[in-house]
Protein backbone atom coordinates (compact mmCIF):
# COMPACT_ATOMS: atom_id res chain seq x y z
CA UNK A 1 0.00 0.00 0.00
CA UNK A 2 1.61 2.92 -0.91
CA UNK A 3 1.74 5.94 1.79
CA UNK A 4 2.08 9.78 0.82
CA UNK A 5 3.51 12.20 3.70
CA UNK A 6 2.39 15.32 4.06
CA UNK A 7 4.38 17.80 4.96
CA UNK A 8 3.88 21.69 5.31
CA UNK A 9 7.18 23.82 5.27
CA UNK A 10 8.37 27.02 5.79
CA UNK A 11 11.47 28.75 6.43
CA UNK A 12 13.14 25.87 7.99
CA UNK A 13 15.72 24.07 5.42
CA UNK A 14 18.40 22.85 8.85
CA UNK A 15 15.57 20.47 10.05
CA UNK A 16 14.19 19.91 6.71
CA UNK A 17 17.43 17.89 5.72
CA UNK A 18 17.58 15.93 9.01
CA UNK A 19 13.48 14.96 8.55
CA UNK A 20 14.16 13.81 5.11
CA UNK A 21 17.17 11.90 6.02
CA UNK A 22 15.62 10.39 8.56
CA UNK A 23 13.13 8.52 5.86
CA UNK A 24 15.75 7.16 4.22
CA UNK A 25 15.69 4.81 6.63
CA UNK A 26 12.04 3.09 6.47
CA UNK A 27 11.29 -0.07 6.78
CA UNK A 28 8.21 0.40 4.43
CA UNK A 29 9.15 1.23 1.27
CA UNK A 30 6.00 2.37 -1.08
CA UNK A 31 5.37 5.85 -0.21
CA UNK A 32 5.94 9.49 -0.99
CA UNK A 33 7.15 12.96 0.30
CA UNK A 34 4.90 15.51 -0.44
CA UNK A 35 6.10 18.82 0.69
CA UNK A 36 4.45 21.81 0.59
CA UNK A 37 6.49 25.03 1.03
CA UNK A 38 4.08 27.80 2.36
CA UNK A 39 5.63 30.97 0.90
CA UNK A 40 9.64 30.30 2.14
CA UNK A 41 11.47 33.41 2.03
CA UNK A 42 14.28 31.84 -0.47
CA UNK A 43 14.86 28.69 -2.63
CA UNK A 44 16.70 26.63 0.46
CA UNK A 45 13.81 24.09 1.47
CA UNK A 46 13.69 23.55 -2.37
CA UNK A 47 17.35 22.99 -2.51
CA UNK A 48 17.60 20.58 0.28
CA UNK A 49 14.56 18.36 -1.08
CA UNK A 50 16.25 18.37 -4.20
CA UNK A 51 19.45 16.52 -3.02
CA UNK A 52 17.13 13.72 -2.00
CA UNK A 53 15.06 13.02 -5.12
CA UNK A 54 17.72 10.13 -5.96
CA UNK A 55 16.59 8.33 -2.75
CA UNK A 56 13.34 9.41 -1.92
CA UNK A 57 10.06 9.99 -4.01
CA UNK A 58 9.88 13.56 -3.51
CA UNK A 59 6.41 15.99 -4.65
CA UNK A 60 7.88 19.94 -3.78
CA UNK A 61 4.74 22.25 -4.29
CA UNK A 62 5.40 25.68 -3.23
CA UNK A 63 2.42 28.89 -3.56
CA UNK A 64 2.19 31.81 -1.50
CA UNK A 65 1.81 32.10 2.78
CA UNK A 66 -1.58 31.26 3.47
CA UNK A 67 -1.15 29.61 6.75
CA UNK A 68 -0.67 25.91 8.04
CA UNK A 69 -4.36 24.43 6.97
CA UNK A 70 -3.80 25.71 3.22
CA UNK A 71 -0.88 24.26 3.02
CA UNK A 72 -1.49 20.63 4.19
CA UNK A 73 -4.59 21.18 1.59
CA UNK A 74 -2.45 21.78 -0.80
CA UNK A 75 -0.16 18.64 -0.23
CA UNK A 76 -3.33 16.70 -0.26
CA UNK A 77 -4.21 17.47 -3.62
CA UNK A 78 -0.98 16.93 -4.81
CA UNK A 79 -0.87 13.27 -2.63
CA UNK A 80 -1.44 9.84 -4.37
CA UNK A 81 -1.43 7.22 -1.39
CA UNK A 82 -4.07 5.67 -0.35
CA UNK A 83 -2.89 6.92 3.46
CA UNK A 84 -2.22 9.51 4.38
CA UNK A 85 0.39 10.73 6.97
CA UNK A 86 0.73 13.97 8.58
CA UNK A 87 3.96 14.72 9.71
CA UNK A 88 5.72 18.10 9.93
CA UNK A 89 9.22 19.64 8.63
CA UNK A 90 11.08 19.04 11.96
CA UNK A 91 10.03 15.59 12.64
CA UNK A 92 12.51 12.67 12.80
CA UNK A 93 11.06 8.86 11.46
CA UNK A 94 12.25 6.35 13.45
CA UNK A 95 13.12 3.40 11.15
CA UNK A 96 9.43 1.93 11.45
CA UNK A 97 7.61 5.26 11.54
CA UNK A 98 5.96 4.50 7.94
CA UNK A 99 5.49 0.65 8.88
CA UNK A 100 3.87 1.69 12.18
CA UNK A 101 0.91 3.76 10.32
CA UNK A 102 0.68 1.14 7.72
CA UNK A 103 0.09 -2.27 10.11
CA UNK A 104 -2.99 -0.08 11.37
CA UNK A 105 -4.84 0.77 8.15
CA UNK A 106 -7.86 -0.98 7.89
CA UNK A 107 -9.71 -1.19 4.71
CA UNK A 108 -12.71 -1.91 6.44
CA UNK A 109 -12.78 0.58 9.21
CA UNK A 110 -12.06 4.01 8.44
CA UNK A 111 -9.30 4.63 11.17
CA UNK A 112 -7.22 7.77 12.38
CA UNK A 113 -3.91 6.65 13.78
CA UNK A 114 -2.16 9.15 16.42
CA UNK A 115 1.44 8.17 16.67
CA UNK A 116 3.71 8.16 19.76
CA UNK A 117 6.09 11.15 19.76
CA UNK A 118 9.47 11.49 21.75
CA UNK A 119 11.63 14.91 21.78
CA UNK A 120 15.19 15.86 20.97
CA UNK A 121 17.49 13.31 19.46
CA UNK A 122 16.67 9.32 19.08
CA UNK A 123 19.45 9.08 21.06
CA UNK A 124 18.75 11.09 23.53
CA UNK A 125 15.18 11.54 23.07
CA UNK A 126 13.22 13.03 25.95
CA UNK A 127 9.26 12.96 26.82
CA UNK A 128 7.37 14.85 24.55
CA UNK A 129 5.04 16.91 26.66
CA UNK A 130 1.90 16.69 25.27
CA UNK A 131 2.50 12.94 24.39
CA UNK A 132 3.33 12.15 27.59
CA UNK A 133 0.66 14.63 29.65
CA UNK A 134 -2.76 13.85 27.68
CA UNK A 135 -1.77 11.12 24.95
CA UNK A 136 -0.01 8.06 27.22
CA UNK A 137 -2.04 8.46 30.11
CA UNK A 138 -5.24 8.10 27.83
CA UNK A 139 -4.10 5.47 26.54
CA UNK A 140 -2.81 3.72 29.80
CA UNK A 141 -6.61 4.75 30.80
CA UNK A 142 -8.49 3.48 27.84
CA UNK A 143 -6.35 1.41 25.69
CA UNK A 144 -4.84 1.78 22.57
CA UNK A 145 -8.16 1.04 20.66
CA UNK A 146 -8.92 4.18 23.03
CA UNK A 147 -12.54 2.10 23.25
CA UNK A 148 -15.18 3.83 25.77
CA UNK A 149 -13.56 7.50 25.08
CA UNK A 150 -16.02 9.61 23.89
CA UNK A 151 -13.26 12.28 22.75
CA UNK A 152 -10.62 10.75 20.32
CA UNK A 153 -10.55 14.33 18.50
CA UNK A 154 -9.36 16.12 21.30
CA UNK A 155 -5.86 14.50 21.01
CA UNK A 156 -5.10 15.43 17.32
CA UNK A 157 -1.55 16.20 16.20
CA UNK A 158 -0.75 17.20 12.95
CA UNK A 159 3.12 16.27 13.95
CA UNK A 160 2.34 12.54 14.04
CA UNK A 161 -1.20 11.14 12.66
CA UNK A 162 -2.79 9.03 9.74
CA UNK A 163 -5.74 8.96 7.96
CA UNK A 164 -7.27 7.64 4.58
CA UNK A 165 -7.13 9.85 2.21
CA UNK A 166 -10.39 9.47 0.50
CA UNK A 167 -11.95 10.08 4.14
CA UNK A 168 -10.13 13.15 4.39
CA UNK A 169 -10.92 14.52 0.79
CA UNK A 170 -14.82 13.69 2.20
CA UNK A 171 -14.75 15.68 5.00
CA UNK A 172 -13.54 18.83 3.04
CA UNK A 173 -9.56 18.45 4.29
CA UNK A 174 -8.80 21.21 6.33
CA UNK A 175 -10.63 24.41 7.03
CA UNK A 176 -8.41 27.43 5.90
CA UNK A 177 -10.35 29.91 8.39
CA UNK A 178 -8.59 29.19 10.81
CA UNK A 179 -5.32 31.37 10.80
CA UNK A 180 -2.01 31.28 13.16
CA UNK A 181 -1.44 28.94 15.57
CA UNK A 182 -3.74 25.64 16.72
CA UNK A 183 -6.83 23.39 15.80
CA UNK A 184 -6.96 23.55 12.61
CA UNK A 185 -5.91 19.43 13.24
CA UNK A 186 -8.40 19.42 16.03
CA UNK A 187 -11.06 20.51 13.97
CA UNK A 188 -10.31 18.06 10.86
CA UNK A 189 -10.44 15.03 13.36
CA UNK A 190 -13.56 16.13 14.86
CA UNK A 191 -15.51 15.88 11.21
CA UNK A 192 -13.02 12.78 10.86
CA UNK A 193 -14.63 11.31 14.36
CA UNK A 194 -18.75 12.22 13.30
CA UNK A 195 -18.02 11.28 9.79
CA UNK A 196 -17.40 7.53 11.10
CA UNK A 197 -13.64 6.85 11.62
CA UNK A 198 -12.43 5.35 14.88
CA UNK A 199 -9.29 6.84 16.29
CA UNK A 200 -6.88 4.48 17.84
CA UNK A 201 -3.21 4.92 19.30
CA UNK A 202 -0.13 4.01 17.27
CA UNK A 203 2.48 3.51 20.03
CA UNK A 204 5.30 1.82 16.96
CA UNK A 205 4.50 5.07 14.51
CA UNK A 206 7.18 7.10 16.37
CA UNK A 207 8.61 10.32 15.51
CA UNK A 208 10.93 12.82 17.30
CA UNK A 209 10.64 16.67 17.38
CA UNK A 210 13.27 18.64 16.85
CA UNK A 211 14.16 21.19 19.05
CA UNK A 212 13.74 25.04 17.87
CA UNK A 213 12.73 28.31 18.19
CA UNK A 214 8.70 28.88 18.59
CA UNK A 215 7.01 31.88 18.36
CA UNK A 216 5.98 33.85 22.16
CA UNK A 217 3.62 31.54 23.95
CA UNK A 218 1.71 34.79 24.51
CA UNK A 219 0.88 34.91 20.83
CA UNK A 220 0.16 31.24 20.25
CA UNK A 221 -2.42 31.01 22.62
CA UNK A 222 -4.03 34.25 21.26
CA UNK A 223 -4.18 32.29 17.92
CA UNK A 224 -5.54 29.30 19.76
CA UNK A 225 -8.23 30.97 21.63
CA UNK A 226 -9.49 32.98 18.49
CA UNK A 227 -9.76 29.57 16.30
CA UNK A 228 -11.11 28.09 19.10
CA UNK A 229 -14.12 31.03 18.99
CA UNK A 230 -13.82 29.64 15.23
CA UNK A 231 -14.85 25.87 16.25
CA UNK A 232 -17.47 26.42 18.64
CA UNK A 233 -19.35 28.58 16.20
CA UNK A 234 -19.35 26.19 13.54
CA UNK A 235 -20.47 22.89 14.73
CA UNK A 236 -24.30 22.85 16.61
CA UNK A 237 -23.16 19.89 18.48
CA UNK A 238 -23.01 19.97 22.71
CA UNK A 239 -19.69 18.43 22.41
CA UNK A 240 -17.68 21.13 20.96
CA UNK A 241 -19.13 23.70 22.97
CA UNK A 242 -18.12 21.79 26.14
CA UNK A 243 -14.63 21.70 25.46
CA UNK A 244 -14.59 25.16 24.54
CA UNK A 245 -15.83 25.47 27.97
CA UNK A 246 -13.18 23.24 29.61
CA UNK A 247 -10.20 24.71 27.54
CA UNK A 248 -11.23 28.52 28.95
CA UNK A 249 -11.44 28.24 32.33
CA UNK A 250 -8.04 28.72 33.12
CA UNK A 251 -7.57 25.33 35.30
CA UNK A 252 -6.37 21.97 34.33
CA UNK A 253 -8.93 19.98 32.91
CA UNK A 254 -9.73 16.73 34.26
CA UNK A 255 -9.77 14.71 30.94
CA UNK A 256 -11.66 11.97 32.70
CA UNK A 257 -14.63 14.21 33.75
CA UNK A 258 -14.76 15.95 30.98
CA UNK A 259 -15.53 12.81 28.65
CA UNK A 260 -17.89 11.34 31.47
CA UNK A 261 -19.67 14.99 30.93
CA UNK A 262 -19.59 14.74 26.86
CA UNK A 263 -20.69 11.00 26.96
CA UNK A 264 -23.71 11.95 29.42
CA UNK A 265 -24.38 14.94 27.06
CA UNK A 266 -24.07 12.72 24.37
CA UNK A 267 -26.95 10.28 25.51
CA UNK A 268 -28.72 12.96 26.66
CA UNK A 269 -29.40 14.62 23.23
CA UNK A 270 -31.25 11.76 22.14
CA UNK A 271 -33.61 11.59 25.19
CA UNK A 272 -34.01 15.81 25.64
CA UNK A 273 -32.95 17.85 22.48
CA UNK A 274 -34.58 20.81 23.75
CA UNK A 275 -32.38 21.00 26.73
CA UNK A 276 -29.21 19.68 25.35
CA UNK A 277 -29.51 22.71 22.94
CA UNK A 278 -30.34 25.33 25.29
CA UNK A 279 -27.18 23.78 27.03
CA UNK A 280 -25.10 24.13 24.21
CA UNK A 281 -26.59 27.53 24.06
CA UNK A 282 -25.30 28.71 26.98
CA UNK A 283 -21.88 27.03 26.68
CA UNK A 284 -21.18 29.22 23.86
CA UNK A 285 -22.17 32.72 25.50
CA UNK A 286 -19.97 31.72 28.24
CA UNK A 287 -17.11 30.64 25.66
CA UNK A 288 -17.31 34.06 23.95
CA UNK A 289 -17.29 35.74 26.77
CA UNK A 290 -14.56 34.12 28.26
CA UNK A 291 -12.51 34.36 24.97
CA UNK A 292 -13.07 38.45 25.02
CA UNK A 293 -11.71 38.66 27.96
CA UNK A 294 -8.66 36.53 27.75
CA UNK A 295 -8.14 38.09 24.27
CA UNK A 296 -8.18 41.86 25.32
CA UNK A 297 -6.17 41.01 28.58
CA UNK A 298 -3.74 38.57 27.25
CA UNK A 299 -3.53 36.96 29.95
CA UNK A 300 -4.48 33.24 28.68
CA UNK A 301 -2.19 30.16 29.12
CA UNK A 302 -3.40 26.74 27.85
CA UNK A 303 -4.58 24.92 31.11
CA UNK A 304 -3.23 21.86 30.64
CA UNK A 305 -4.91 18.87 31.78
CA UNK A 306 -4.91 16.90 34.80
CA UNK A 307 -6.11 12.71 35.66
Amino acid sequence: MKLSVIMPTRDKAEYLDRTLASYCAQTHADFEIVIADDGSRDDAPERVAARYRDRLAIEYLRHPHRGRAACRNHAIRGASGELLVFADDDRLASPGFLAGHARLFDAERPTVVLGAQRRGEPAASSPEPWWEDTCAPIARAYGDLLERFHIPWILASTGNLSAPRRLVVEVGGFDEAFQGWGLEDLDLCYRLHHGGARTIIGAGALNYHQAHPTAAEGTRWIEWLRNLERFVEKYDRVDAAAYAYAFTREIAVDVPALDELIGALERDTSAAPASTRALREAYVAIVRARIFALDWSGAHRFPGVRW
